[in-house]
Order: structure tokens, then sequence, then C-alpha cells
């Protein structure tokens, strides 16, 4: 018998396939309605093409809900102020405004970047009148979902990938993950290993939580039975990022029990780690049991004779570490019953407990305030411009420059000199098809061609996610300077009018967003550092500062939050520098610094947790915690000035020597009448302190071997 011809199509192309199929059917369904922008319709299917059926309907519905709501606010504007055109443009820019501080604070931010430049884009017809203008706020919505409703269609028909399949695979991914951490770190606590923990492993476990929650998110509306059970969903990925919270914060006190016999110290460690396990393999068998196969909590109980041997900055970490144990062991157990209650009992059912609770949004913080002054410095630039010289594409170079000022937003930084050349190289590309080749189509199989075959390509060659970016430059000038209609008109002159305006817009955004200081990646790493240690001292006045515990409690989260959304942005800053113009400082170092910063994170919140679970501290124990707290927040100061080379590291370290001698004594006059809880409760509050100010010191070995003043060089 002959085999059947068959052949196999890499991913990349079916899906570059898919986007140019979709691209062309979208035109033709346009042309033939007789709408009147074709070309937004292209858009909509050009920025859906997402991975999965999932993502894509999930951004296509963003992309449509930010049209209507842009739309609407663009019409209420017209609406107000038809003939006064500074409160327009007033109301106009505030609005823009408002949806770029949206966009730094929401976890909706695909929506809020379309409906701030949507409103400023229907608002740019308003010199067609009130009909004219409700015309195109429909027509935009009409022709956005027409290309969502059409890639929809094809990516669930044609070679889909669903979101849905993936789940349980990178739930237990991760949780395997997981399991190897806590191995680790628990034979490192033991002393039995002999490196640390690989970084490679977080940064394993970091990328599989984000995919899964990217792909929950997404399996919501692929299929049924996950929109059933997402309370479900969310309470499992919810507590899997709090265990790499645990995890964490257990890895930093590793470094402090060295000399301590843990194997001899804790006398049903093995037992622990067995029950551990036994839960963590429950969770990833994606519900294979029931809820009396999870093995209870027991704790990690410590020999008394054993732990009274011990000085007592030692026993408070030991009691540290105990309560990070029962923590973990309470998180544990509740992702077990999440997943077998999700698997038990499918439908809505009963809330899960902290369903919803964590991750909602982003506080604000500078940036966003500086999104807020960036927006409206550019937007009125752009303005005058047009108003009293006439700028390139007239009020469509507004528009631009809106587009440009929230597309900035969506990512932490911006390469204006690469936008500016993928911007230019696909205007380019356009304009070649726009002269030489649009002109000879004569219907619509050939422009339908034409399409297919420029989206296909494209999108084949640009498939990599870090070439989205070149991706879009290379077809989105294409699809906005050209004009599809069905009654097409040829102007090169309107062409390079338009293309003009939209590369001068960058200029203007990247001038209004380096005022008024710069962004280059090294003067943000230096700048948000300072930052950083500004909500260091800020939390330290909070948690010093006496207020009823669910009030405090709030405020120390808030406080933890923006400092460990600084340090995540001092990361990627850090590796933004271009280390070949300033090789005195290495990205090693750079690394390290930030590594230090992640630390002493994690020790804040440490201190946080024991804080709020110790009773109110007397005596010699409060005099102590005052004079931590004192020495902390002067080793802070000249930080928060950012003058971070000022640091006199021996006499930190004589510091805290001085702090530890004062810890011993308080703890051994502890009174024996107040009892082993209250006694606990003291040694966790000042170990965490000791804890922190030694990784203070880490960060001030670790600053003095940057060069700062060569970050503060000025360069152009």
């Amino acid at each position: 018998m002959t085999q059947p011809l068959s052949f196999h199509l890499s991913l990349p192309a079916r899906e570059a396939l898919k986007a140019g199929l979709a691209m062309a059917l979208t035109c033709g369904v346009a042309l033939g309605l007789g709408w009147d922008n074709p070309s937004w319709s292209c858009i909509a299917v050009a920025v859906v093409s997402m991975p999965t059926v999932g993502e894509s309907i999930n951004r296509g519905f963003h992309r449509l809900m930010g049209t209507v709501l842009g739309g609407l606010i663009a019409l209420g504007i017209a609406m107000l102020f038809p003939q006064d055109r500074w409160m327009f443009l007033l109301c106009l820019s505030l609005w823009v405004a408002f949806a770029a501080y949206r966009m730094t604070v929401s976890r909706y931010v695909y929506v809020w970047f379309i409906a701030g430049y949507v409103g400023t884009l229907i608002a740019a017809y308003i010199g067609a009148g009130p009909q004219g203008l409700f015309n195109v706020f429909t027509a935009r919505i009409q022709e956005t979902a027409l290309g969502i409703i059409v890639y929809a269609v094809i990516s669930t028909l044609i070679w889909p990938q669903k979101s849905s399949d993936e789940l349980n695979r990178l739930l237990a991914d991760l949780l395997n993950t997981q399991k190897t951490i806590f191995n680790r770190y628990l034979d490192l606590m033991c002393g039995r290993g002999g490196e640390e923990t690989e970084e490679s492993l977080y940064a394993t476990e970091t990328q599989l939580a984000a995919r899964l929650g990217q792909r929950l998110q997404a399996a919501e509306v692929e299929q049924f039975e996950v929109y059933e059970t997402r309370r479900w969903w969310r309470q499992t990925l919810e507590l899997s990022q709090e265990l790499m919270e645990i995890l964490e914060l257990w890895r930093e006190s590793l470094g402090e029990l060295h000399d301590t016999d843990v194997a001899g110290l804790f006398t049903n460690l093995d037992d622990y780690r067995a029950k551990l396990l036994r839960r963590l393999d429950l969770a990833g068998l994606s519900g294979e049991g029931n809820l009396d196969v999870i093995p209870p909590e027991t704790g990690l109980d410590a020999a008394p004779d054993r732990l009274a041997e011990l000085p007592h900055h030692a026993r408070a970490v030991v009691h540290n570490v105990q309560l990070l144990m029962e923590r973990m062991e309470r998180v544990s157990r509740s992702l077990a019953i999440a997943v077998l209650m999700r698997s038990a009992a499918p439908g809505p059912g009963p809330a899960p407990e902290s369903a919803g609770a964590r991750g909602l949004a982003r506080l604000p913080d500078e940036d966003s305030l500086m999104a807020v002054f960036h927006t409206l410095l550019a937007f009125w630039l752009a303005a005058f411009f047009w108003i009293y010289v006439d700028a390139p594409g007239h009020m469509m170079f507004v528009v631009f420059v809106s587009v440009f000022c929230v597309l900035a937003l969506m990512g932490q930084q911006v390469d204006w000199v690469k936008l500016f050349a993928a911007e230019a190289w696909g205007a380019f590309l356009g304009g070649l098809l726009y002269v030489f080749v649009m002109p000879h189509l004569s219907g619509y199989f050939e422009l339908g061609t034409l399409l297919f075959v420029f989206t296909s390509v494209l999108y084949y060659v640009f498939w990599h996610p870090r070439m989205t970016m070149l991706k879009m430059a290379s077809i989105m000038p294409f699809l906005l300077l050209t004009g599809i209609q069905n009654k097409p008109s040829y102007n090169f002159a309107s062409f390079a009018n338009s293309t003009t305006g939209m590369l001068l817009a960058i200029v203007f955004t990247a001038f209004a967003f380096n005022f008024p200081y710069p962004q280059r990646p090294e003067k943000m790493f230096m700048r948000v550092t300072k930052r950083y240690f500004h909500q260091a001292g800020r939390f330290l006045e909070r948690f010093a500062h006496p207020a009823p515990p669910r009030e405090r409690q709030s405020a120390l989260r808030a406080s933890l939050d923006r400092m460990q959304t600084s340090a995540a942005k001092i990361g990627g800053w850090g590796r933004s520098i271009d280390y070949k113009l300033m090789p005195d400082n290495p990205p090693e170092r750079t690394s390290a610094l930030v590594s230090c910063l992640n630390s002493m994170t994690y020790r804040f919140r440490m201190l946080a947790d024991a804080g709020l679970q110790a009773l109110p501290l007397k005596d010699a124990c409060r005099t102590q915690a005052l004079e931590w707290e004192a020495a902390i927040g002067k080793a802070l100061e000249p930080w928060t000035m950012g003058r971070f080379e000022v640091t006199d590291v021996p006499a930190l370290r004589l510091r805290l020597a001085s702090l530890e001698a004062g810890l011993e004594h308080a703890l051994t006059s502890f009174p024996v009448e107040n009892g082993d809880e209250a006694y606990a409760g003291a040694s966790r509050l000042l170990g965490s302190y000791r804890a922190l100010y030694r990784a203070i010191i880490t960060y001030a070995e670790t600053a003095d071997g940057i060069v700062w003043n060569h970050w503060r060089e000025s360069r152009f």
C-alpha cells in the first residue's frame, strides 16, 4: 500500500497563515458591506492574533471594551464643548492622561490603552458634526468587532491552540519545581547541600506561575468547565504564588542557621518533609483522591533541651523558621484542598476564602504621576504645534502623539530610537506597496492576495515574542496610511504628509517623556533605587506608629507591595543598561545589587509578619526594638538622598555587634512569668530586626563595588 501524502507545518507557519487568511477575509467583508474604513477591521485582526484561542478572544474583548469607553467619552466631550476649542482640548487631554494613569494601576492595561487613544481618534472627527461623529463611533465599533469575530472563528476552526489544554500540565510543572526547591532548601538547612539553589530554578518557578495565570485567564473564555471552577483555579494560583513567597522567605533564613545542628534540633523533620511533599503531590495530581487522604498539619517541633542550648539570637531564627514552616504547611494543605474541590465538585459552588483577594491591582507610585505629567505635556505640545504651526497630518498629529503616549506605558521602558527606526521601516515598506503595487490592483482578489501574502510573511518572519514591536511596526503603517477603500484614490503627497506626522509625533513624545529628567536605564536605576529606600523609610515609620491592627496591617502591606514593585522595576532597568558603553559596572554587580534589594524586601516582610503576631513589648525588649529601628533608619538615611556610595561598612558591623549584645541581654532578662508564647514573639521580632540589619550590611558591601558617578555622568 502506498502511504498518503502528508506534511507538517510549524507553529509559526500555521499562526502566520491564520493571520493572513483572517486579514484577507476581514477586508473582503468590510469592503463588501461598503464600510468607510476597512483598515480598522484589519488593524483589529493584526492586534488580536494571539497564540491561543482564549488569548485572542480576551484581547478582542478588551479592545472592544476600550473602543466603546473611549468613543463614549469622545462623544460626551464633543457634545459639551462643540464650539469651545480650548475646553475641548483640555477635556480630551485630561481623558488621555487619566487613561495613562489607569494603565499604571489597573489589571486591564490594554482596555485603558485602547480607550485613551480611541477617544482622541474619534474626537478628531468633530468637524463632521454630531451625526458624522456618531457615525464614526458606530463604524469604529462595527469594524473592530468584525475583525475580532473573523479571527476568533478562524483561530477556532483552523489549527486551534487551546489554553485549557495546558492548565493541568503547567500546574504540575509549577508544583514539581516548588517540590524541587523545597527539597534543596531543606537539605541546605540540614547541612547536606553543597551549594545554594540555582537562580534558574526560581526563574523557572516565576515563569511557570506567570504562564499559568495567562493561560487561566484565556481558558476561562475557551472552556465552560474552567469558567465554572474559575474561583478554585484562581485560588490555586494564588496559593502557589504564596508558596513561592514563603520559600523565598525561608531561603533568606538559611544563612543564619549554618552553625546550628538542624537535624538534631528538629525532631520530626523527616515526617514534616514527607507530609508536605505528599500534599504537593496530591495537588499536582489534579484532584485524584479525596479530602481524607490529605495529611494533617503537624508543625516543626524543636527539642526543648537543644533549643535552650542556643544563644538567644539563634533561637529567634529558629522561631522564625518554625513560623514559616507552619505557614508553608497551611498553604500546602489549602492548595491540595483547592485542587481536590475543583475536581470533585464542578460548578459554581461556594467561593473560596481567598479568591480574588490578591493581585487585583497595582498601587500608584511616582511613575503613575509622571505618566500623567508626560502625557499632558506631550498632548499640549502637539496641540499647540498643530494650532499655531499646522503640523503634518493636522489633528491626526495630536492623535498620533496620544497613541505613542499610551504605547510608551505598555512596558517599563521604550527605546525611542528603535521605535522611530521601526516605524520608519514600516512606513517605507508600506510606501513601496502604496506606490508600486496597490495602484495596479484591479479588484478584491488581488488586494486580498496581497494582504494574505504580506501578513503571512511578516507574522512568520517576526514570530518570536521579542520581535513583536518590529512586527507591529511593519504592518501598522501600511494599514493606517494606505487607506483601503472601495473606491481608492492614491496621493503620494498625502501619504508622505501622514508619514511625516507619525514620525514627528514620536519625536515630540520622546521629548516629553524625557522631561524633566532623562529616562536612560542607568539614570532610572538610580532614581527608582532612591525611591525604594524612601518607601523603606516610610515602612519603618508606619511600623513604629501605633494604630489599630487592621489599619496597621493594611498600611504595612501597601508599603511592602510598593517596595516589591520598585525592586522589580530596578531589576528591569538594570537589565536594560548598555554595559558595553559603561564597562566599569559589569552586569554581575548590578544583578547582585538587585538580589540584595530583593533580599531586603523579604526581610522587611518578615519583620512585618513578626510585628503583627508579637505581643506588645515591654521594658528591655521595647528599648531594644527602638534601638534597632533607630539604627536601621540611620543606615537607610544616605540612600534615601541618593548617596549610595556614602556608607561606612565597618561602622555598620560594629553597630551590629553592639545591637546583638543588647538583644542577648534583653532576651536573657525576659520575664519567665510572661510565658513561652510571649518570649517566642519577642525573639521573632528582635531576630527579624537583626536579619534586616544584616541584609542592609550585605547591600552596603555590594553597593560599595558600584561606580555610581559613572552612571551619574551625562551622555548623549
